[in-house]
């Protein structure tokens, strides 16, 4: 097994072994840097329960898991499902399984999520482990700590906004959103956010890190937070941009795909309008890269009133301040675009590009098979010599 050894179903049967600690201990430092467990099997749903809370030395508790998919169907189904409650794309998913079938079924059905088999001894399973390039150690913030919260919180929010309507709702939850101007203690998580939001972001493949040194420097950076009577989400967005003349050229605009459709998009346009009259600006610009992930902001700078026109392999997108300001003076809700026509994480394609090489380094790194491949079966120095002796035809 995975998480253990032996059946569900026969409690006197399960045991841990090293790999199933080895495992387990992974799992949990994943969900401490922010990562969501999501839990799939084929069992009886008390079976497991029983199991994860009575299975003396187990590393993995129930609180560690964000969702749980388990019944007799087959597990890529429990993976759409579980995609869907979070509004995640499956290429976001990384699936472990022991089982040969198993992860054949679920890279069958669904080629976007990187497939690891963990098999062979304790040795192996670690370079496995160590091998999974999604899961590569990065600088946790604050906000990773929430993010577990925050996505269970979600289908609450999400059943609230179709019974009551969005304006109610977010009233009854008290939800809020602070401005305040950027500070160095904010570094990590913006430069996070930059990297990993791709709905909200209008330069996702640009350097935005020197982008966001030179604003620091020489123009305005602010961040917005988010809370509601249930408690605080941190830092899920932030702007940034600089006076040319008489307009005001926004170079930074970024949101977590966690805050939209509440109304949050609208708040971040409106700053941006508020600070251009203040520098008594006569126009507002913004230069977006466009790509398949980004067309809901695209179609919001639209239906709010910006004029665009393309510029080589860039959009220029321009509005008088006064105009984007009056537009949510007159309609704070109404631009028909909240809730439901948001689209969801699991409506969009994990990768922008189709390597025509699949042994190119970009191929390897940004696709589930050639992640899977890494991890499995190019894990030590052997494995990758023979590989390039195969590729050759021919010894180096």
């Amino acid at each position: 097994g995975t998480l253990w050894t032996g059946e569900c179903s026969s409690p006197e049967t399960l045991t841990l072994s090293d790999s199933n600690l080895e495992v387990q201990r992974f799992l949990v430092d994943l969900h401490e840097r922010g990562w969501l467990l999501c839990l799939c099997s084929k069992n009886e749903p008390e079976d497991v329960s029983m199991a994860l809370e009575g299975l003396a030395g187990m590393v993995l508790r129930p609180d560690h898991i964000a969702a749980s998919e388990v019944s007799w169907n087959p597990k890529s189904e429990g993976l759409m499902r579980l995609a869907e409650r979070f509004s995640l794309s499956l290429g976001s998913f990384v699936f472990m399984d022991d089982d040969s079938f198993e992860c054949a079924e679920v890279r069958f059905a669904h080629p976007d999520v990187v497939v690891i088999q963990l098999h062979g001894d304790l040795p192996n399973v670690r370079r496995i482990l160590r091998h999974i390039w999604p899961a590569d150690a990065a600088v946790s913030t604050a906000e990773d700590g929430l993010r577990k919260a925050w996505y269970q919180k979600m289908g609450a929010w999400n059943r609230g906004i179709v019974e009551q309507g969005l304006e109610r709702f977010l009233a009854e939850v008290g939800f809020s959103v602070s401005i305040a101007a950027y500070t160095p203690d904010d570094w990590t998580r913006v430069l996070q956010l930059s990297h990993r939001a791709t709905q909200w972001n209008i330069s996702p493949q640009s350097d935005q890190a020197l982008a966001l040194k030179k604003l620091t420097a020489h123009g305005s950076v602010y961040c917005l937070r988010a809370e509601d009577h249930h408690g605080k989400y941190g830092l899920i967005g932030v702007t940034g941009g600089e006076l040319d003349g008489v307009t005001y050229k926004v170079h930074f605009c970024v949101l977590s795909c966690r805050a939209l459709g509440k109304q949050v998009e609208f708040t971040i346009l409106r700053h941006i309008g508020n600070i251009a009259c203040s520098m008594t600006c006569k126009m507002v610009e913004l230069e977006l890269i466009p790509t398949k992930r980004n067309k809901y902001l695209q179609k919001i700078l639209e239906r709010v009133g910006f004029q665009v026109r393309a510029v080589e392999d860039r959009m220029k997108f321009a509005i008088e301040p006064h105009v984007l300001v009056s537009a949510f003076e007159e309609r704070p809700y109404g631009f028909g675009l909240a809730g439901d026509s948001i689209p969801s994480e699991s409506s969009a394609n994990g990768t922008e590009e189709a390597f025509e090489n699949p042994w190119s380094l970009e191929a390897a790194s940004t696709s589930a098979e050639g992640l899977s491949d890494i991890a499995m079966h190019l894990n030590c120095g052997d494995a990758l010599l023979r590989r390039l002796l195969a590729v050759r035809g021919s010894p180096l």
